[in-house]
């Protein structure tokens, strides 16, 4: 929670957290929007997802970060 608070992530468009035995989160926003962050560097994705979700006005519902130096739309 602070981590987004510290980039400024709008944490009122945020529906759901889920977390993973594993040590990652995915996050569930309003508008469907499912983010899906790594274990590592979760910080990192998280500012890439405000970046390009700015840039690019589309459908994607499903933002995932889980591979390192890969984002996968759907």
């Amino acid at each position: 929670y602070k981590t987004l608070e510290s980039i400024n992530f709008n944490i009122d468009e945020i529906n759901s957290f889920y977390f993973f035995k594993i040590g990652r989160w995915d996050i569930k926003l309003n508008s469907g929007v499912l983010i899906r962050l790594p274990q590592n560097k979760y910080r990192e994705s998280l500012e890439n997802f405000i970046k390009v979700n700015s840039e690019i006005k589309n459908n994607y519902k499903i933002f995932d970060y889980r591979i390192e130096n890969q984002l996968i739309l759907n």
